[in-house]
């Protein structure tokens, strides 16, 4: 009966320490990690709205100063009005691929520190939105598992001409 209960004990002990709490505001996990923009392309303090079935697009950079390359992937998810997870299932919101790799990236030149800029843009040819609403944009490193960013980002329905 012991054993059984050091069993128990030690697989309960090691799934809460396994699990990282994800948080669905603007954050940054990782300390290696640094300037983050989330923006239309080209202006870099606009809000990241989306119009639903329009061109529109955003850009995700952000700068790894860890040695070596890293490889990140993405997931996105719908929330409700005050950002918990949406339990509508992905299949009614997103047209593409659950989980994808980031794969645009570039090595710094001619800069004392090296790091290496990594580029999303959402949507793209693997991911599209197809219902409006909050977004949480949820980025990990593919080795380690490990959170590395959250972005929050809508999408809007414009119904009504002005």
């Amino acid at each position: 009966m012991r054993i059984l209960l050091y069993l128990i004990a030690f697989t309960i002990s090691g799934f809460c320490v396994a699990q990282t709490e994800i948080q669905t505001a603007d954050r940054k996990y990782d300390p290696n990690i640094g300037a983050i923009t989330f923006h239309y392309p080209g202006q870099y303090f606009s809000y990241p709205i989306l119009s639903l079935n329009s061109d529109d697009v955003l850009d995700l950079n952000f700068d790894d100063f860890s040695e070596g390359l890293r490889y990140f992937s993405y997931k996105v998810f719908l929330c409700d009005q005050d950002w918990t997870p949406s339990d509508i299932p992905v299949l009614e919101y997103l047209d593409g691929y659950e989980t994808n790799e980031i794969v645009e990236n570039n090595f710094s030149f001619n800069t004392r520190a090296q790091y290496t800029t990594h580029t999303l843009r959402i949507p793209n040819d693997n991911l599209r939105l197809k219902k409006s609403g909050n977004y949480i944009l949820y980025v990990w490193d593919d080795d380690s598992q490990e959170p590395v960013l959250t972005r929050r980002f809508f999408m809007v329905e414009n119904r009504v001409l002005v």
